[in-house]
């Protein structure tokens, strides 16, 4: 779903801005983002 919605939004932008390394850069946001919740709930 993930890969399928960056695509969508791509195709949205149109052109509009920049777009380059967009996929790369949110699969390496994600498990990041995701840790970053674990840790913060565990010091909760």
């Amino acid at each position: 779903q993930i890969e399928e919605y960056i695509e969508h939004y791509i195709e949205e932008v149109n052109g509009r801005f920049d777009c380059t390394g967009l996929r790369e850069r949110i699969m390496n946001y994600i498990p990041l983002n995701c840790m970053r919740g674990l840790t913060w709930c565990a010091m909760a």
